[in-house]
């Protein structure tokens, strides 16, 4: 789940509004986005992270083989 953005973060809804890019009306700004892992997620192996639409939940993007990692 999204905790923070560089810009765009909603706090109340989880969301990140991203911004048109200026120089390609096809692409957006960057954007760095902290996720925290929840309890449904592994503390090892692979993951992946998709890029939803929020009004229709069409996926936007997917990227695959995110290694996670924890250690308390």
């Amino acid at each position: 789940m999204p905790v923070s953005g560089t810009y765009g973060f909603n706090e109340a809804g989880g969301d990140v509004m991203l911004k048109v890019s200026e120089s390609n009306a096809n692409a957006t700004e960057p954007n760095s986005v902290a996720l925290m892992l929840t309890e449904k997620a592994p503390r090892s192996g692979i993951v992946s992270v998709h890029l939803l639409d929020a009004t229709s939940g069409v996926e936007l993007q997917k990227l695959d083989d995110v290694e996670v990692s924890l250690a308390i």
